[in-house]
């Protein structure tokens, strides 16, 4: 087999470009604007569950464990997060089981 029989060929035309419209500076502070809503939107509904555990931890089960890291020397507000991430991971393994048990 020859080698040059091997060797694909490479169109040497060019696609035209797309053009592409810049964006005015009021479409770009609406864009900003709307990113930071939503941004805004998204830290406060994660500090008012923050707020929410806290409380909560505060106020229950969770309190001996916390009372057990911060004489450990944790910092709360890491534990606190810590919480939160391991109540989410328990939730969604949770919904996960109960899926997998209603398949069969």
């Amino acid at each position: 087999m020859n080698y040059m029989q091997n060797q694909t060929t490479v169109s040497t035309e060019q696609k035209p470009k797309k053009e592409r419209r810049r964006k005015t500076p009021e479409e770009k502070l609406a864009e900003a604007l709307a990113k930071k809503k939503r941004a805004d939107a998204i830290a406060k509904k994660r500090n008012e569950e923050i707020a929410a555990l806290k409380e909560e931890i505060q106020n229950a089960k969770w309190k001996q464990l916390l009372r057990e890291a911060k004489a450990a020397g944790a910092d709360e507000d890491v534990v606190i997060s810590i919480i939160m991430n391991q109540k989410d991971a328990i939730i969604r393994k949770a919904v996960e089981i109960t899926k997998a048990q209603n398949s069969n």
